[in-house]
């Protein structure tokens, strides 16, 4: 789960995620479905290895302001 509970759009997040590999996108709630702008439409992201938030692994996406996104391994 990442959470943007600020007004501004966050760029190129990283987040530290715990294994390497692809991370899918299940869930946004800036969906258009869920009355959103549709905003992140990235379905998949591969982790790097690169060391964030006591992770070894971290992941960079774009987060819209006021939403939540779900990812799964």
């Amino acid at each position: 789960f990442v959470c943007n509970f600020s007004i501004e759009e966050k760029e190129c997040y990283q987040v530290g995620v715990p294994k390497p590999g692809k991370y899918t996108m299940i869930s946004n709630s800036d969906a258009v479905e869920f009355g959103g702008e549709g905003r992140a439409e990235h379905q998949e992201v591969q982790a790097v290895s690169e060391c964030w938030d006591l992770r070894a692994y971290s992941i960079k996406i774009s987060v819209p302001p006021l939403t939540t996104l779900i990812f799964k391994f």
